[in-house]
């Protein structure tokens, strides 16, 4: 609300050539002054002007207050110059006012006494003149004159997210202007962040401003896109609205986000290859160690990849077998290979040895990844048990054991696996018991080394070698294929040494029983065995 008092602003103007001007504010505009009697002429005169502002209306012009002599004089006209000051059909409004207008709206027609045109309800945009005067003596008056304006409007974003192709060449960023329309405003855009960069992805001089005319409602913005050739996935532009003018406020979406869709395709990636792992363990009796090349990143087309062996303490062909250098090839598609690399399981207690493997040479666009080296141990599965000069029990486990009973009467038992068994001096027994009936697998083969007829002997238990009796069935033969038609339970060949459990006698093969032992003194006479150097357990 804007007043104009004269007793404070100063006397309005009385010279109808330089009115005084009032600016108006939205709503009521309350104009105080006081005039002098004297006639017409020459009473005191009160001359003022105003203006509309576009898309504003001066709804009303009230006597908000009226005291002193009756039939003043109250005329309008647009603009800012008085056509006349002698005659009232000139004006648009021209009318004698009292009291009885106190209240009323003086741009009514029906208000007040007509000296000219009556009134024309409501002013429109643009500049207005009014003279007051009174008709006698001293007058006081107030009038209220109520300006409407329509709110500026808030404006925002249309969206908070938009999508445009990077080929699209530009991107449309709406920005509406919602809860009135009147007066020209602006708000300033800005480019507050994100991935894409201005510039290099998108072109915008911000900050913008951006200007709403009168009654305008909608602005689209053109922000140029740059399609360029790289490859660099989905990017975003972050752009927020500020500092509105004009009346203006701000929305609820001040914030957007413009996403640049990549239309940039990435060349086919071959990928990277490297060991699974820089460390394999296997146990010798695992009979292979399986070495996981991996293929990451891509895995477009064929590709390969040489895989060598580079040194370690296992010696390839004695301790593992390996082609090598090796070419691993991956199919198209293809992400792992599993390379299989038989183990021999030997019978040297040699420790945990080591065999090493390197990657090189990919082909097809591959490249090595960072792991291209691995260590494979191979863990010894031999074991020494080593007896004193005493008498000794001396019993193996399930894997390859050497045992020595060095003096004394010792008691060997290899146990499962593949053993060596050395008496030693002394009468020894070599005890042959798995703990459950006779397995080839479980049982393996057993080599004694030193024995001697007729001081040692071979203990042979029933809960393994199921059909013996007390007294032991037991024959000599020439030959492998003699030794599986004989119909002992227990067949020795004497040309090599091996020792047979015969479980189905006379039948083809041994049934279920098998090779068990073999004595590599076999050409010495101290292995020629006879029923006497045997013995069973129960």
């Amino acid at each position: 609300m804007t007043d104009y008092n004269e007793a404070i602003n100063g006397d309005l103007s009385s010279n109808s050539a330089v009115p005084t001007n009032i600016a108006l504010s939205p709503g009521s505009n309350v104009i105080t002054g006081t005039t002098i009697g004297g006639g017409n002429p020459p009473g005191d005169r009160d001359f003022f002007t105003f203006v509309v502002p576009a898309g504003s209306t001066v709804t009303a012009i009230g006597l908000q207050s009226y005291s002193g002599a009756s039939n003043s004089y109250f005329a309008l006209t647009p603009g800012s110059a008085f056509p006349s000051l002698t005659d009232a059909s000139t004006f648009s409004v021209s009318k004698l006012i009292d009291t009885d207008e106190i209240g009323q709206d003086l741009l009514e027609p029906s208000v007040g006494v007509a000296a000219g045109p009556a009134g024309t309800g409501q002013l429109g945009p643009g500049t207005y003149s009014v003279w007051y005067q009174e008709t006698g003596a001293n007058t006081a008056y107030a009038f209220n004159v109520v300006l409407d304006t329509p709110p500026p409007g808030q404006i925002q974003f249309g969206s908070n997210a938009i999508q445009v192709n990077e080929a699209a060449g530009t991107a449309s960023i709406t920005l509406t202007r919602t809860g009135g329309s009147s007066g020209a405003v602006s708000v300033q855009l800005n480019s507050t962040g994100g991935t894409a960069q201005n510039s290099l992805d998108y072109n915008l001089a911000a900050p913008l401003t951006v200007n709403f005319a009168n009654g305008e409602t909608q602005r689209v913005i053109s922000v140029p896109i740059v399609n360029d050739a790289l490859v660099e996935g989905n990017e975003t532009a972050l752009f927020a609205l500020a500092n509105p003018t004009g009346g203006a406020t701000l929305g609820a979406t001040t914030q957007t986000t413009l996403t640049i869709v990549d239309n940039d395709i990435a060349p086919p990636n071959s990928g990277q290859i490297q060991f699974g792992s820089n460390t394999i363990q296997v146990n010798e009796a695992d009979g292979t160690a399986s070495i996981t090349l991996t293929r990451t990143g891509g895995s477009s087309g064929a590709v390969s990849v040489q895989l060598n062996s580079t040194g370690g303490t296992a010696q390839n062909l004695l301790d593992y077998n390996l082609a090598a250098p090796l070419t691993v090839n991956f199919a198209n598609g293809e992400t792992q290979q599993v390379v299989s690399v038989p183990i021999v399981n030997d019978i040297l207690v040699e420790g945990n040895e080591t065999a090493l493997f390197t990657l090189t040479n990919p082909t097809g666009g591959a490249t090595l990844g960072a792991t291209t080296q691995t260590t494979l141990t191979v863990v010894d599965n031999e074991k020494i048990l080593m007896g004193t000069d005493a008498p000794d029990i001396l019993v193996g486990g399930l894997e390859n054991d050497y045992i020595f009973g060095k003096r004394g009467r010792d008691r060997l038992t290899g146990g499962g696996g593949n053993d060596q068994l050395t008496g030693g001096s002394g009468k020894d027994r070599f005890i042959f018991d798995i703990n459950s009936p006779f397995n080839a697998v479980t049982m393996g083969v057993d080599v004694i080394t030193d024995f001697r007829r007729g001081k040692d002997k071979i203990v042979l238990d029933r809960t393994t070698f199921t059909q013996l009796d007390r007294r032991i069935s037991f024959a000599t033969v020439r030959n492998e294929t003699r030794a599986q038609n004989s119909n002992a339970l227990i067949t020795y060949v004497r040309s090599s040494g091996n020792l047979y459990y015969n479980e189905n006698r006379s039948a083809a093969g041994f049934g279920t029983g098998g090779l068990f032992a073999t004595l590599s003194n076999f050409s010495s006479p101290d292995a020629a065995l006879s029923r006497s150097d045997f013995g069973v357990s129960s």
